[in-house]
């Protein structure tokens, strides 16, 4: 029993004894009857999940004596001894007519970690392989690791970087691979633009600083020929703290003195890059830039939830000209209108734009007539034709003569031609209307005496008289004109 060979049998040699030692014929011992198997070649110590073995297991049919069984067509199964990988590949084999199995293409599958093989066969004693430390194969797949849909403000960055998890084909964390990050909306940056993966497989883009748009920034993780690639990473960029103010809305570009603004302006509250700020409860100011007139209605009007001031009842009250709305908020940088051309309002009231002579014959068309201007409620002369107005004796007695009733023109201007004053001398004031609108008075006009029409005798000639004697009283005679 042993190690298979040839022997030689010795009898005698007995101690005290006077007989000769004496060899028998050699003896040659085979193996006994197959019993265990021998692991002639372990597998690879070090392995690739996925990948056969570099070196493959060869096993050896034995006697109990370990000696090599010369038996051909045994079949040997391998099998997963410990540990969770699925072994892959052939995992029987025949031995040869030299009692030799060699396997082919074995190989593990799994979850990377320390593995041993055992090596059965029908009837004999099994044996296990050496441990095998199995690392994971060749980057597969690229997965989402952490990162997605954040929320931060412009310019700041995500509370946790993006990152991603490359796999081989069972999910064992592949180190070494290289991941490239790329931000595709948004205008934000990467802290580590291109990241390599560690020893779990993550690739960390360092950080990941939303661009100055509020709204969806997003980031491409990509790396080649892996599947999954690109990995899509989205984030919510809010607007910062109100900086300044936005007139979003215009007001009318032309307006009528005192007529409230067909468009209304409409003021946003923007952050430092332009974007809208939903702060609500910020009073917004509404004052009129330029002199000559007034800005009318509701002008302090507090923000909504989206941060807009919406103004109602704005109108321009004054003389007519070119204006702008300036808009303020304490703490924050104003914004102005665009201009807005204010024309003059309706018809309103009328004005001696060229006064009539001061003096005036009786009777005898004014020297200087008059010229009447039609004008709104704050002065601007509108320019309103057909348009008719009339002159009257406003003050003193006597007679005003000539066309009482003119219409204006398309200027608005009505011009009088043959006024004349007719009476007494003195002092008179002409009056001047208009059905609707607000009459005006003259200046004074002083009526002295027209043109000698007449004689009349102021002292009479004495009743009696001598002949060739002068007249007691003699006859006085004074020129009149016709009134």
């Amino acid at each position: 029993f042993g190690v298979i060979g040839s022997y030689t049998l010795r009898f005698g040699g007995v101690a005290g004894s006077v007989l000769v030692p004496v060899n028998a014929t050699p003896t040659v011992v085979a193996a006994g009857p197959a019993a265990r198997l021998l692991l002639t070649t372990a597998p690879s110590a070090a392995a690739v999940n996925g990948v056969a073995f570099a070196q493959q297991p060869v096993i050896t049919v034995a006697d109990s004596s370990s000696n090599p069984v010369l038996a051909a067509g045994t079949t040997l199964t391998a099998a997963i001894a410990t540990g969770a990988p699925a072994l892959a590949g052939t995992p029987t084999a025949l031995t040869n007519a030299n009692g030799v199995a060699t396997f082919t293409g074995l190989r593990l599958v799994g979850v990377v970690g320390s593995r041993t093989l055992t090596f059965t066969a029908t009837g004999l004693t099994s044996i296990n392989s050496p441990a095998i430390v199995l690392s994971a194969g060749a980057a597969k797949t690229i997965a989402l690791n952490g990162g997605n849909n954040q929320t931060t403000g412009v310019g700041q960055p995500v509370a946790v970087p993006p990152s991603v998890l490359v796999s081989d084909t069972t999910g064992n964390p592949v180190a070494g691979v290289n991941v490239t990050f790329t931000v595709t909306l948004g205008g934000g940056s990467v802290g580590t633009p291109v990241a390599v993966t560690g020893a779990n497989g993550i690739a960390n883009a360092g950080s990941w600083t939303m661009g100055p748009v509020a709204g969806l920034d997003s980031l491409e993780a990509t790396a080649a020929g892996l599947a999954g690639s690109p990995v899509r990473f989205g984030a919510t960029a809010t607007a910062g703290a109100a900086v300044r103010l936005l007139v979003t809305t215009q007001p009318s570009g032309a307006a009528t003195n005192g007529i409230t603004l067909a468009q209304q302006p409409v003021v946003q509250l923007l952050d430092g890059n332009g974007n809208p700020v939903n702060t609500a409860g910020r009073q917004v100011t509404a004052t009129l830039l330029g002199p000559g007139a007034v800005l009318r209605g509701t002008k302090v009007v507090a923000t909504n939830g989206t941060g807009t001031a919406s103004f109602t009842g704005l109108d321009i009250f004054g003389q007519a000209g070119a204006y702008a709305i300036g808009m303020t908020a304490p703490g924050l940088i104003a914004d102005t209108t665009v201009t807005i051309l204010v024309a003059p309002g309706a018809a309103s009231r009328l004005v001696v734009s060229l006064q009539p002579s001061g003096t005036v014959s009786s009777g005898v068309p004014f020297a200087q007539q008059p010229v009447v201007r039609v004008q709104d409620s704050s002065g601007n002369a509108v320019s309103q034709g057909g348009i008719g107005v009339t002159a009257s004796l406003a003050s003193g007695a006597g007679t005003l003569g000539g066309t009482l009733t003119v219409n204006t023109a398309g200027n608005g201007i009505a011009t009088f031609g043959d006024l004349t004053l007719t009476g007494a001398p003195g002092a008179r004031t002409l009056a001047f209307s208009a059905a609707g609108l607000t009459g005006i008075v003259s200046n004074t006009v002083q009526v002295v005496a027209g043109g000698a029409t007449a004689l009349a005798i102021v002292t009479q000639p004495a009743a009696t008289a001598r002949s060739g004697v002068a007249l007691a009283t003699q006859p006085g005679i004074q020129l009149r004109d016709a009134s």
